[in-house]
C-alpha cells in the first residue's frame, strides 16, 4: 500500500542476536525500506557484544538504523561508539532517543558525513537536535500535528532559529501531554491520544495499564486547546 510512496521502516527489537537477525531478514523481505534496530535491552551487554549484535544483524543485508535508547535500553551508546558502528556498511543511521545534548552534538560532530542522526527524544533533544545539524526527527506530536513540526524543520534549515524557537514553545504542550512525562509511561498516554483524535489502537497489553481519568482528560484538553478535535 505504500511501497513507492513513502519510506518503511521496520522495527527489529529482540534483544537475542539470533532472533533480531530473524527479524531483519524478514523485514528485508518483506520490501522494507530499512530496519530500525534497537542496542539489546536489559542484558547490558559489553560494547563488544553489541557491536557483533549490529555487525551480525548487518549480514542481514537490509539497511538500517542503529537505535540508542538508554532510558528504555539500560545502555548508552557513546558518541566514539556510534563512530565505530557507521563502519558497518549497511548502517545508515541513527534514532537518537537521548537527554544528553553534549552526547548528540558530538556524535553530529562524529558522523555527519557518515549517516543520518534522527531525533526522538521530543521535548529534549528534537529542537535542539536540529539547530546542531540533525537531518530529521521522529517525534510522536507529528501523528497530531505534522503540519507544525513540518514547519519546525523548516525554519530551522532555513536558518530562522527565532521562528523554530516559537514553534518549539507552541509545540512543547502537545508534546508533554502525549510524552510520558506524568507518571504513565508510553504507548500509554500515546494510545490514548490516537482513541480521542479518533483513531482507536486498543488497549495496551500487560503489564501496561490503560491510561488514568486524569491522563485522559489531559489529553483531551490540550486537543482541544490545539483545536485538534472539537
Amino acid at each position: 500500500m505504500c511501497k513507492g510512496k513513502v519510506p518503511i521502516i521496520a522495527g527489529v527489537e529482540d534483544s537475542a542476536t539470533s532472533k533480531a537477525v530473524v527479524e531483519a531478514k524478514l523485514a528485508r523481505n518483506a520490501g522494507a525500506d530499512a530496519a530500525l534496530v534497537v542496542t539489546p535491552p536489559y542484558l547490558k551487554p559489553t560494547f563488544e557484544g553489541i557491536f557483533r549484535h549490529y555487525e551480525q544483524v548487518n549480514q542481514a543485508g537490509v539497511p538500517f538504523l542503529l537505535y540508542n535508547n538508554p532510558f528504555r535500553t539500560g545502555f548508552t551508546l557513546s558518541p566514539q561508539m556510534i563512530d565505530k558502528l557507521t563502519t558497518l556498511n549497511n548502517a545508515i543511521g541513527l534514532k537518537q532517543s537521548e537527554e544528553n545534548l553534549s552526547n548528540t552534538a558530538e556524535i553530529i560532530r562524529l558522523v555527519d558525513n557518515k549517516i543520518s542522526v534522527i531525533h526522538s527524544y521530543g521535548r529534549l533533544s528534537m529542537f535542539p537536535g536540529l539547530l546542531f545539524g540533525g537531518k530529521g526527527a521522529m517525534p510522536q506530536i507529528f501523528f497530531f500535528a505534522p503540519e507544525k513540526v513540518h514547519e519546525l524543520y523548516e525554519a530551522v534549515k532555513s536558518g530562522n532559529a527565532e521562528r523554530a524557537r516559537k514553534i518549539w514553545f507552541e509545540l512543547l504542550p502537545l508534546e508533554e501531554a502525549i510524552g510520558g512525562v506524568h507518571g504513565e509511561p508510553n504507548p500509554v498516554p500515546f494510545k490514548e491520544a490516537m482513541r480521542i483524535a479518533g483513531y482507536p489502537m486498543g488497549p495496551c497489553r500487560l503489564p501496561l495499564t490503560p491510561a488514568t481519568e486524569d491522563t485522559s482528560k489531559r489529553i483531551e484538553k490540550i486537543f482541544r486547546d490545539y483545536k485538534l478535535i472539537k
